[in-house]
C-alpha cells in the first residue's frame, strides 16, 4: 500500500473468497485528511461505489475514475462539488439473475411505506421532509431531527435523533443553511433511539415480510421519537439547563460532537462571555477541517461585539438555521 498523502483521494480494494455470500459489494472512496491532533492522517467520510462480485474490476475501475476526477478538481471532502453523488452504481452484468435470498420487504417498499406514514405522523406536527430519510422541525430556538437509517446490508433500520439550537453552527458549515438542508451530520447533539428504550441499547428494527407489522413498527418509532424530543425540548427550553448538563462530567445519554464549540455558543447566548471565549479557545486547538478557522474568527468577532452590548447575544445573536 502506498504512503497516504494529505488531501489525496483513493479507495480500498475488497478481497473475495471462492464462495462469497453476496452478489454485490461496495468500495469506499475517501480522502486522506489531517487528524485533529495534527499528527498523521485519517480517512474522510466515504463515497460508495457499488457493483457485482462477478465483475469486481468494473467497480475498481469506476472508483479509480472517480478518484482521478476528485483529485484533478482539487475537491475537499468537507466541501464536495455539486456533481458528486453519495453513491455510484456499476450496471448489472448482462443476463445475470440474482436469486432472492429473503422474503423481507425490499428497501424501496420500506421507503414508500415510511414516506406515507411520516406524512401522517410527523408533517402535521411541524416537521418538514429534509435530506435523505430525515425529518426536521423548528420549535422556538430549537431544531429537532428524526432520521431513518437503513442497514448497509438491508433488512433492518434504526432511528437517529438530533437536537440543535438555531444559534449553534451546523457541523462542517461556516454559513447559515435552511431547515430543509439540515442533515443528521449537522447536529451537535444526537443519539440513536435505542438508548431511550428499555435496556438503553442500540437497536435495529427488521423490515420483515409483513407490511402491516412494519407499519406498526414505523408508527411506534415516530411516537417514541416524538416523546424523546418533546421531553428534552421542554427540559432545554432554557439553554442554561442544556449548558449545565453538557458542562458536567456526565453528559447524559446524548452524544455531543465538538463539545467546546457547542458550549461556547450556548455560553455566548447566555451572556457568559468569559466562559464562551475559553470554550472557543479550547475548541481552536482541535480544528480538523479548513472552514473551522474561518468559523472561529467569525465567532470571536461576534464575541467582541457582544462584549460591548451583552444584551445582543441574549436577544438575537447569529441564526445559523433559517426557516
Amino acid at each position: 500500500m502506498s504512503t497516504p498523502v494529505a488531501y489525496q483521494w483513493t479507495f480500498d480494494r475488497t478481497p473475495f473468497g471462492d464462495h462469497d455470500e453476496f452478489s454485490t459489494f461496495s468500495v469506499g472512496v475517501y480522502q486522506w485528511v489531517p487528524k485533529s491532533s495534527g499528527k498523521g492522517l485519517k480517512k474522510s467520510k466515504t463515497i460508495r461505489v457499488v457493483g457485482y462480485v462477478v465483475e469486481p474490476d468494473k467497480v475498481y475501475e469506476r472508483a479509480e475514475q472517480l478518484c482521478r476526477q476528485l483529485n484533478e478538481s482539487g475537491a475537499r471532502s468537507d466541501a464536495l462539488p455539486d456533481w458528486v453523488q453519495k453513491q455510484y452504481s456499476v450496471p448489472k452484468p448482462a443476463g445475470m439473475v440474482i436469486p432472492r435470498r429473503s422474503n423481507d420487504l425490499a428497501g424501496q417498499q420500506v421507503r414508500s411505506l415510511r414516506l406515507q406514514i411520516m406524512e401522517e405522523e410527523l408533517l402535521p406536527l411541524g416537521f418538514v421532509k429534509g435530506r435523505d430519510a430525515t425529518y426536521v422541525r423548528r420549535r422556538g430556538d430549537q431544531i429537532h431531527l428524526i432520521d431513518f437509517q437503513a442497514h448497509r446490508y438491508g433488512h433492518e433500520f434504526t432511528v437517529n435523533l438530533g437536537f440543535h439550537y438555531l444559534f449553534i453552527p451546523p457541523a462542517y458549515k461556516d454559513k447559515p443553511i435552511s431547515l430543509s438542508e439540515v442533515h443528521l451530520l449537522d447536529y451537535r447533539v444526537h443519539e440513536r433511539i435505542g438508548r431511550f428504550l428499555p435496556g438503553g441499547l442500540d437497536h435495529w428494527f427488521r423490515y420483515g415480510a409483513d407490511r402491516a407489522a412494519l407499519r406498526g413498527t414505523l408508527q411506534r418509532c415516530a411516537a417514541e421519537s416524538l416523546l424523546v424530543l418533546d421531553e428534552h425540548g421542554a427540559r432545554w427550553r432554557d439553554p442554561a439547563n442544556f449548558y449545565e448538563l453538557l458542562s458536567g462530567d456526565r453528559h447524559g445519554i446524548w452524544h455531543c460532537s465538538r463539545r467546546h464549540l457547542t458550549l461556547g455558543c450556548v455560553a455566548m447566548r447566555l451572556g457568559r462571555l468569559d466562559e464562551a471565549e475559553q470554550h472557543f479557545q479550547d475548541w481552536s486547538t482541535t480544528f480538523f477541517y479548513p472552514g473551522e478557522k474561518l468559523l472561529f474568527e467569525r465567532l470571536m468577532n461576534s464575541l467582541r461585539g457582544f462584549r460591548e452590548r451583552p444584551s445582543l447575544a441574549m436577544e438575537c445573536g447569529t441564526v445559523w438555521i433559517t426557516a
